[in-house]
């Protein structure tokens, strides 16, 4: 699978407020992930790109809109391929990975809701 980042995820959250979808996973070691999306992007959004996901990784610093090419669900992982300028700019290797451990109905909502994320994106 060539170059990757990875970290465990003690929590993963789901949140819809405000017309902004958010997907975030993060453990104790204050390593996160975080998706975001605003649902109904203005055209001065989608002028400068942020109708694309927000994706950020353990730091306001390392954080892009756009970016992901490609994601995989399993039932205990998510695998998200990263173009390299993405990937340069969150400080990561082209494919992140982050595992974690939740009950199958919360796994569904997960993958519905990374499908409402990334439904133009890949």
């Amino acid at each position: 699978m060539g170059r990757q980042t990875r970290f465990d995820a003690d929590e993963v959250k789901i949140q819809e407020e405000n017309g902004v979808l958010l997907v975030g996973f993060a453990n104790g070691d204050g390593k996160y992930l975080l998706l975001q999306r605003t649902l109904s992007p203005s055209q001065q959004d989608k002028e400068l790109g942020q109708d694309q996901v927000h994706l950020e990784l353990n730091d306001q610093r390392y954080s892009t809109y756009g970016g992901i090419s490609g994601y995989t669900t399993y039932s205990n992982r998510l695998i998200l391929e990263i173009v390299p300028e993405g990937a340069a700019r969150i400080g990561s290797q082209a494919t992140l990975e982050v595992s974690f451990n939740i009950p199958e109905n919360e796994l569904r909502m997960l993958n519905e809701k990374l499908k409402e994320l990334f439904v133009q994106d890949v």
